[in-house]
């Protein structure tokens, strides 16, 4: 005798109510599943914009910082030159030569830089250090005689900076400092 009532599955029903209500409940169990699914989905989705923005803003903010530090070294290396500037002047005036000479060796090395360059008002130049330049290095630095200093960089690793020297209004030679990224820090 087979028992009475809706049999599914290997399961008993005692009425079809109870059979529908079972598959409500599947239902909505199978609903509230997708939902979940669909949230975190969605969530993640927002996690990931928030990290790609929040990253943007890092490599922005590390960014603008590396530029405002490769700016204050530049700047801080014109401003020793043009204090450098001051003094080699009064040398240069001096009855001794090698006194010039002995000055700007021992400024190349407290500078860092790995070479300095005086170009004087009567043709002359004194080095201190090792520099190996091009006739378009040189024209670039000669370019400070006309009263503009000049800071450029060259085949993305020379730095080359270089400053007028005034005395009375009127430029009178060009000091010029050289260097590497490594060098100058960068």
């Amino acid at each position: 005798m087979k028992p009475k009532g809706i049999w599914q599955g290997g399961k008993l029903f005692n009425s079809k109510k109870q059979w529908i209500f079972q598959w409500i409940q599947i239902g909505v169990l199978l609903l509230l599943a997708i939902a979940v699914v669909a949230l975190t989905i969605v969530n993640v989705m927002g996690m990931r914009e928030s990290i790609h923005a929040s990253t943007e803003r890092y490599v922005e903010d590390v960014a603008r910082q590396l530029a405002l530090d490769i700016e204050t070294l530049l700047l801080k290396d014109s401003q020793e030159l043009e204090l450098l500037a001051d003094s080699l002047l009064r040398i240069e005036h001096g009855p001794n030569q090698e006194e010039l000479e002995e000055f700007l060796n021992r400024k190349v090395e407290i500078l860092a830089f790995d070479a300095l360059l005086y170009f004087c008002e009567k043709g002359d130049v004194h080095t201190a250090g090792s520099v190996a330049l091009s006739e378009e290095e040189l024209a670039e630095i000669r370019r400070a005689f006309q009263g503009e200093g000049s800071l450029f960089l060259l085949d993305g690793q020379k730095i080359i900076n270089a400053i007028p020297l005034y005395e009375e209004e009127r430029v009178v030679g060009v000091l010029g400092g050289f260097g590497t990224k490594t060098t100058c820090r960068l």
